[in-house]
């Protein structure tokens, strides 16, 4: 779904993508205990029908494949991760966090950073640690990355991973005010995508 998007393009996500982290989640006990494997969360992209012009987002798998995705939440100080499985995946919101590919046990995932709004948070410091340490110890292997706040603005920033394994970063802008009703602002495809994520 998230290789159909172009800048323009309003979409409707309500009630907005479940954030909530799976019920038994630990924090910060070791490197591993930070990184949160999350269920599969399924959306679909539903496209309007005239005169309609809005396409909405709503839970589950709805129509074509081309159009389902899996949602990857958000937490503040831990890294949530699924595994690659040929098919669309996004995430978000972005006001600084990392984007990564990594694997594990030859499993290829992918994780979202999660930093907190500030640098200098305990939580953003703590999930930066727990990512390096996990490289360190060979826990993880580091594929590719990305932070999508480099590459696109709006109020609010999505991005996620195409079939194809292109990370895309999309910023969009609400519409009226609404946090449910948003159009894209601006889009980037990232090539040849950098890591490591944190030195």
């Amino acid at each position: 779904m998230i290789q159909f998007l172009e800048s323009g393009d309003t979409i409707e996500v309500r009630p907005f993508f479940n954030q909530d982290p799976p019920p038994g989640f630990r924090t910060n006990q070791d490197p591993w205990a930070s990184f949160c494997k999350c269920p599969d969360r399924f959306y679909s992209l539903v496209k309007p029908t005239p005169p309609a012009t809005v396409d909405q987002v709503k839970a589950g798998r709805l129509g074509m494949a081309a159009f389902q995705f899996r949602w990857l939440p958000y937490v503040a100080g831990l890294i949530t991760y699924v595994p690659l499985n040929n098919d669309a995946i996004i995430t978000g919101k972005f006001t600084g966090c990392w984007l990564a590919i990594f694997r594990k046990a030859g499993q290829q995932y992918l994780a979202h950073i999660g930093t907190d709004t500030l640098p200098t948070s305990p939580l953003t410091i703590d999930v930066k640690a727990s990512w390096r340490e996990a490289v360190r110890a060979g826990l993880i292997t580091e594929v590719a990355a990305v932070k999508p706040t480099d590459y696109v603005k709006g109020a609010a920033i999505l991005a996620g991973l195409t079939p194809k394994n292109e990370f895309v970063c999309l910023g969009f802008d609400y519409v009226g005010g609404s946090p449910t009703l948003m159009k894209v602002k601006s889009r980037k495809v990232v090539a040849g995508a950098q890591s490591p994520v944190f030195r």
